[in-house]
């Protein structure tokens, strides 16, 4: 029975407008939760979206990085076989231009490992070439050292800093006077030159060459200029300190005179 009561007193509200009333009234009032329930649910449903957007972009950026990378990677790869190659070919070219070399075979191997104290340097040998013990060892027109083991996988060269060797020197002086010296050296594979005359012109930038009264090596190598003069006029002997034209730290490659005597 109550239920038709109510019933009918909403058909009568509804009849004579009181509901539309209520009705208006109660979304004047909810209508600021339901704007704000709304701007939450598209914000939300926003910053989803951003989100997942965020995702992709950090996925795509990685991807990206991983690329550039491997670029990059392959660009100093590239560089490093160009630096390699181009230093394999001028060395291949200055002992194709030494006139006294040309009846000569050379070979050019690569570095392995440079040991300064111990005035080694150890060279690839994976052809298997067999050199004499002796063979020069030479950086274009620089006498770099002598091999000491030849037969094996692995040439070991004695440098010309190394203590056993005795190597017989000119000094050209300015005045293209040659000044007989014989080679020394210090630690960590340093040439210098005892028992200068403090007679003898000799003066910084001098060349330092190998003489004719070495046992298998060959006259006129060039071993490297002075330096550095120490001692005084006064004095009966100076000594001079000799820098390389060039760099085992940083060179790739040398080239062995086979022997065959």
């Amino acid at each position: 029975m109550k239920n038709y009561v109510v019933s009918v007193l909403i058909i009568i509200l509804s009849y004579v407008g009181v509901l539309k009333i209520i009705q208006l009234y109660f979304f004047s009032i909810s209508s600021p939760v339901i704007l704000y329930f709304k701007e939450n649910a598209i914000q939300t449903q926003e910053l989803l979206i951003l989100l997942s957007n965020l995702d992709e972009v950090r996925k795509e950026n990685l991807r990206l990085k991983s690329i550039i990378s491997e670029t990059e990677v392959d660009l100093l790869k590239k560089r490093l076989e160009s630096l390699n190659k181009n230093e394999f070919e001028i060395l291949r070219d200055s002992f194709a231009n030494n006139q006294g070399l040309k009846n000569r075979d050379t070979f050019i191997k690569k570095i392995i490992y440079y040991d300064a104290f111990s005035s080694r340097v150890y060279l690839d040998n994976s052809q298997n070439d067999n050199f004499k013990i002796g063979s020069l060892v030479m950086h274009g027109d620089s006498l770099v050292g002598v091999v000491s083991v030849g037969n094996s996988r692995v040439v070991e060269v004695s440098l010309i800093s190394d203590k056993s060797l005795t190597i017989n020197t000119n000094i050209i002086n300015k005045d293209k006077f040659k000044i007989k010296t014989v080679l020394d050296s210090e630690s960590g594979d340093s040439l210098i030159i005892n028992n200068i005359l403090a007679t003898e012109v000799v003066g910084e930038g001098d060349l330092v060459v190998t003489s004719n009264s070495n046992e298998n090596i060959l006259p006129d190598l060039i071993i490297g200029k002075i330096q550095r003069i120490e001692g005084i006029s006064s004095q009966t002997f100076r000594k001079a300190y000799i820098t390389k034209f060039y760099d085992l730290n940083s060179v790739n490659y040398l080239g062995i005179v086979k022997n065959d005597k």
